[in-house]
């Protein structure tokens, strides 16, 4: 190696960039036939981002050494930073072709076909998950010991949602290379999404006796303790993984969820604003919705908007803030998230009946001129995360007046029973949903208890997602207790504009962790709720009441999936219910 060569080299390794490129630049022009010369000039215009430059220089590094791999792998690298998609994976595949044990083409195409298959949904799809599989399962045994290797097999596998397969191929991968602490890592991290928490707990604890700094696996340790029933435990686990990597966003944000699960609020509530920060400051300003992210601060000549960027159960319960928000600003405006397209149906109507919102704009609607802007997330922190700040007054949302009078008439008059509204069923496309819904044959000692002439009316207001169950539970029952109001329910734009004039008109709710007891506790409804065992950090670990909403009450499984006892205590109450003034 010539003097030349080693000072580039050293150069970039230390990231002194600008120097690496002068002395390559130089090196070109004194040495006109090296490909070592274009090879180096290349990388230092690859690191700078001038892909189409970088490409000029690594085809004359390979016209004059064609068997110069490396300078092939950065060229197929440049022509897929530039898009040349096609051009880059026939070299790729050139490459192998040639020389079978070159590694890096392995993880390289792979990663590409990845790509491709993510993003252009195409006939290939199916074809491209497919070989990246197998071409990163190749450099996963040509090269067992290198981390990233293995890191890009588990993204293809979790990209195609075969958590389940990651599962057992990096188990099986632990078991043979028992010295490498980062199969236990990435088993340990699907066997927590596939809810084999212990299995996940020894694994990541395998992890950590071999690698004792790998903060992922302490996280997964983490993730499979809370789920075990062992908070206390998670927290110290993640205070530990925050200590040795404080940037580690999954780190923080798990903290922050246990912490509010815990009842730790203001250091909670302060850590999920510190993660929306974290998450706006990484993005360009142009990406921004107004110039300024607002920190609390009095500026009541300027416009905030409000960001709702989760679902609406979350932004039905951060709505009561912005009564907060509204004392120090001039106006607010409320956004939807921006991944609702136009035309779909939001909380427009029902979100100007909260304290504090000015105006709501539409899924699509240009974001009006403002001042500041702030997730809603960030709320709770900035207006004051004590219990009697966090608890809303008994109602803050209202139902349309006129929407309540049509639903009165639909409803009938009342006959003596009391009106129970059910929901069973959340999104299924939210991770935790089979920890948090319930099947609707839960509810059959209640339907038992109505047809043996129990005083209640049961209204099903599950819509979507779960309510097939009701038709099918329909054809095979006899006696139908339940009337089904859920295909009437919200077909316009406005979301749950129907279902709160419902509310109105029923005695109580009884339903599962979704968005729909957040809606009746927020209108001052009686709302049981029925919970997991271990339930989302806004619920806390084992309160009977919630410190969101005076008029909810939660009955708590006791067993994860089984929810026979919780809807037992829900019957026990019954009748104390119904008797109260």
């Amino acid at each position: 190696m010539t003097a030349w060569q080693t000072n580039i080299e050293s150069a970039l390794a230390h990231g002194r960039t600008k120097d690496a490129e002068d002395q390559a630049r130089l090196a070109v022009a004194q040495f006109p036939t090296s490909a070592v010369a274009y090879f180096l000039f290349g990388l230092c215009l690859q690191h700078r981002n001038d892909h189409a430059t970088a490409i000029e220089a690594f085809t004359s590094a390979i016209h004059h050494d064609p068997t110069l791999l490396p300078a092939r792998q950065n060229l197929a690298l440049c022509l897929r930073a530039q898009g040349s998609l096609d051009a880059s994976e026939s070299e790729f595949r050139a490459i192998l072709r040639e020389a079978p044990a070159f590694v890096l083409a392995y993880a390289a195409l792979g990663n590409l076909l990845r790509h491709r298959a993510q993003f252009q949904d195409d006939a290939h799809r199916a074809h491209r998950f497919a070989e990246a599989r197998v071409l990163h399962e190749a450099a996963v045994n040509l090269e067992p010991d290198v981390a990233g290797h293995a890191h890009n097999l588990f993204i293809t596998l979790t990209t195609m949602e075969a958590w389940d397969e990651a599962a057992f191929t990096f188990l099986h991968l632990a078991a043979t290379h028992p010295k490498c602490g980062h199969f236990y890592d990435l088993s340990a991290r699907a066997l927590v999404r596939i809810g084999r928490f212990s299995e996940a707990a020894e694994a990541a604890s395998q992890a950590l006796r071999i690698l004792p700094n790998c903060v992922d696996a302490r996280v997964s340790l983490a993730s499979a303790m809370r789920e075990s029933g062992s908070a206390a435990e998670a927290e110290r686990q993640l205070e530990i993984a925050n200590a040795e990597a404080p940037d580690h966003a999954v780190a923080a944000f798990n903290l922050a969820q246990i912490r509010c699960f815990r009842g730790r609020w203001r250091e909670g509530l302060a850590g999920l604003h510190a993660d929306r920060v974290r998450q706006w400051s990484s993005l360009p300003l142009a990406q921004w919705p107004a110039p300024s992210l607002w920190q609390g601060q009095a500026a009541p000549s300027s416009h905030l908007i409000l960001l709702a960027e989760q679902g609406l159960g979350d932004t039905i319960q951060l709505i009561r803030f912005a009564a907060a928000a509204r004392g120090r600003v001039g106006r607010i405006t409320l956004a939807p998230p921006r991944s609702l397209p136009a035309g779909r149906a939001w909380l427009s109507r029902l979100a100007l009946t909260a304290a504090g919102i000015d105006h709501v704009l539409a899924p699509g609607a240009p974001m009006p001129t403002a001042e500041l802007f702030a997730p809603l997330f960030c709320l709770p922190h900035l207006c004051g995360p004590e219990p009697n700040h966090i608890a809303a007054p008994s109602r803050y949302l209202q139902a349309d007046p006129e929407r309540v009078e049509h639903w009165s008439h639909v409803l009938g008059p009342r006959d003596g029973r009391t009106r129970v509204a059910i929901a069973w069923q959340g999104n299924p496309q939210y991770r935790a949903d089979t920890r948090r819904s319930m099947p609707l044959a839960t509810f059959e000692p209640l339907f038992q208890a109505t047809r043996q002439g129990a005083p209640f009316q049961l209204y099903s207001l599950q819509k979507g997602f779960g309510s097939e169950q009701l038709a099918q539970w329909h054809a095979a029952s006899l006696q139908d207790p339940v009337v089904n109001l859920a295909e009437h329910l919200d077909n316009g734009p406005d979301t749950f504009a129907d279902t709160a004039a419902v509310l109105e008109l029923v005695d109580l709710v009884i339903s599962s962790d979704t968005s729909l007891p957040h809606l009746a506790a927020a209108l001052g409804r009686p709302t049981w709720m029925l919970l997991s065992a271990v339930p989302d950090w806004r619920w806390e670990a084992t309160v009977p009441r919630s410190p969101w909403y005076p008029t909810m009450r939660i009955f708590r499984q006791r067993q994860a999936g089984q929810w026979a006892h919780p809807m037992s205590l829900a019957l026990a109450q019954l009748p104390s219910f119904m008797s109260r003034p």
